[in-house]
Formats: C-alpha cells, sequence, structure tokens
C-alpha cells in the first residue's frame, strides 16, 4: 500500500513538472503526388516528393527536411516552393542549410509575398532553387535535404500550412518542378500536394503527443491498477 502511495506521488509530482509545457509537438508533412501542368508524371509511384516541418515543441526555429524518395532514375527537382503565413514577416525568415546536405540551394523570399508563380497553380511565398547542371550537382532520386528556419521568435510549424493563390489549376501548399522525366530524360511536370477530395493539400499539421499526455496515461493506468488492488 505504501509503495503505490508513494509511487503515485511520484507521477505526479513529474506531471506537475511538466504541466507549464506545451500538450502537443507538431510536425507537418506534404506528400507532393500530383501533377497539375499538363506535363509529365515522374515515372515512380506517387508521392514523389516529401516535405517535413518539424518546430520540435519550441518557437523560433523549424527543421524542414526535404526528400525526393520517390523520383527514379535521370530525374531531378530544379525549383521546390512554398507558403507563409501572410500575418507574420516573410522578409524577416532566415533559412540555412545544414552542413551535411549535398545539394546547394539559392533560397528566395524576397521581394515579397506572392512572389513565385509555379506554372499556372497560383502563387507562392518561398522558393528553393536547385543546380540543374552538372548532374553531379542536382537534386535526384534518393536525396533528403534539411535546413534550418529562424529569424521570428513566434516562428512555428503551423506557420508553413497555408495554400498557394487561387488558380484554375488547384491550390497547394507547396509544389515543384521536375525534370529528366522520361526514356530519353527530356520531359517535365510541376507537382503539387492533392488530398483524396482532388482539392491542393495533402496532410494538414499532425499533433504528436508529448511527455506530459504519457504521463497523464500513466498516472491513470496506475490508479486504476491500485483500486483493483483495493478491491
Amino acid at each position: 500500500m505504501k509503495k503505490t502511495k508513494t509511487a503515485l506521488m511520484v507521477l505526479t509530482a513529474f506531471l506537475l513538472a511538466f504541466v507549464a509545457t506545451p500538450s502537443f509537438a507538431t510536425i507537418l508533412t506534404m506528400n507532393l503526388n500530383y501533377e497539375f501542368s499538363g506535363g509529365a508524371d515522374p515515372t515512380g509511384p506517387p508521392p514523389w516528393l516529401t516535405a517535413t516541418f518539424d518546430d520540435q515543441n519550441t518557437p523560433g526555429s523549424v527543421n524542414l527536411s526535404l526528400s525526393s524518395s520517390g523520383l527514379s532514375a535521370a530525374e531531378f527537382v530544379d525549383q521546390w516552393v512554398f507558403n507563409f503565413n501572410p500575418m507574420k514577416n516573410l522578409a524577416a525568415l532566415i533559412i540555412s542549410a545544414d552542413s551535411g546536405n549535398s545539394v546547394a540551394a539559392t533560397i528566395n523570399t524576397n521581394p515579397g509575398a506572392n512572389d513565385f508563380k509555379a506554372d499556372g497553380a497560383g502563387f507562392f511565398d518561398i522558393l528553393f532553387d536547385f543546380p540543374q547542371a552538372p548532374p553531379g550537382d542536382r537534386f535526384l532520386s534518393g536525396i533528403t535535404l534539411n535546413f534550418t528556419i529562424t529569424g521570428l521568435a513566434d516562428l512555428v510549424v503551423s506557420d508553413f500550412n497555408y495554400l498557394s493563390t487561387p488558380s484554375a489549376k488547384g491550390v497547394f501548399h507547396s509544389a515543384a518542378h521536375i525534370q529528366g522525366i522520361g526514356p530519353n530524360a527530356g520531359l517535365s511536370g510541376w507537382i503539387g500536394d492533392k488530398n483524396g477530395n482532388g482539392n491542393g493539400g495533402g496532410q494538414d499539421v499532425i499533433p504528436e503527443p508529448s511527455t506530459i499526455l504519457l504521463l497523464g496515461a500513466g498516472l491513470v493506468g496506475l490508479g486504476f491498477w491500485h483500486r483493483r488492488r483495493k478491491a
């Protein structure tokens, strides 16, 4: 009996220690799975590209991972665009490539919002411009690039969960231009994230349980076990 009460007290102490922290960490995943420009589909199964934003439950810094795991053969990314919260200062963003990246990108957020057009699919706010030649420097299949985004004290993952300006070809959270498609690597196409209803946007912000929720579940479970012992 005393041991059970002690364990309950310890769990309660941990729960109170974490109560001041946010209850959820968030991850935003964008799966680019739809060719919207009338060009060529990449040859592999979609999604062809994946972008993952993660703020690790700490405002002020967001990690961005760009993966080309769905591309094949000579296919490569030459442009990749994103949107940003229109209520915050886009020009303040600082996007830094991690030292382990194998491909150098020119990153542009200026001169302002809605400055970058993805074929006919509206305008976007942030452009990652990748080399087109020589082949050794291209953003080819099977590469993951990592970036750190800072510059605003209140920057969080949800700041990137915005759609492009409306257009006849749809609206998207993100879009990219793929080259090197087809048997002779001579075709290209614009791809974006599209959900099952035929609209832009594959996945919204995905909450993940934080430590406080795990501790709470443990506390409930231990209390239930204690009541059963008393019965």
